[in-house]
């Protein structure tokens, strides 16, 4: 019979895509030398810690959230951010469901960390509409905290930096 190890094989070495990671590794991610620009999933191995990707049920959960969370926000929108587009990107769910992160796009972008603020705000009406539209689908409404996305501002940063 194999002796008992205190950290499972895959802890001392493991070599996924471009990452090499040890278990001497302390930090969350490998170094930016490390990684070539890859597009293959990375596993991160650290001792009782395994980053993977979401459940099936999260990434359910999570398109249930983010359509009627923005079909919410399309209805208050006027009141939450006048003059303002807010749509939602990307929502993520934490795998026991009680908490939503959803990433918000507002354009104009001018004045977006005040369209945040009014969102986090607004939170407890939201949740209770969110609730009401979700309750034949989910036992408990998800927590919900609201981030900027802000890729399309990089994209266009990006652009008008190769344009020069």
């Amino acid at each position: 019979m194999p002796a008992i190890r205190s950290q499972p094989a895959a802890f001392e070495s493991a070599q996924y895509g471009t990452a090499k990671i040890t278990a001497a590794d302390t930090g969350l991610a490998p170094s930016a030398s490390d990684l070539e620009a890859s597009a293959a999933t990375i596993f991160v191995f650290l001792p009782g810690k395994l980053f993977t990707m979401e459940s099936t049920r999260q990434k359910k959960v999570a398109r249930l959230v983010q359509k009627e969370l923005a079909e919410i926000i399309m209805h208050l929108g006027s009141e939450l951010a006048p003059g303002k587009m807010i749509s939602v990107t990307t929502v993520r769910v934490s795998p026991d469901l009680s908490l939503a992160k959803a990433w918000m796009s507002i354009f104009p972008s001018d004045g977006s960390a005040m369209v945040l603020e009014g969102l986090r705000n607004s939170v407890p009406r939201l949740r209770y509409e969110l609730g009401h539209k979700v309750r034949n689908q989910l036992r408990i409404v998800p927590e919900i905290a609201f981030f900027i996305d802000d890729s399309n501002d990089y994209i266009d940063k990006i652009t008008n930096l190769l344009k020069e």
